[in-house]
């Protein structure tokens, strides 16, 4: 399974959590134990 989250942020540093968003995926899986893979694509826009 494979999703996408897109997060869209006002600036060029800093940290943003996204934990909510794994957990709601992962709610609406039928797998109850596994690895999580995320991938963060960069882009600095610069």
């Amino acid at each position: 399974m494979q999703r996408i989250i897109q997060i869209i942020t006002p600036a060029h540093n800093g940290l943003y959590d996204f934990t909510h968003q794994v957990e709601a995926i992962l709610s609406e899986s039928v797998f109850r134990s596994g690895l999580v893979n995320v991938y963060v694509q960069v882009s600095s826009g610069l």
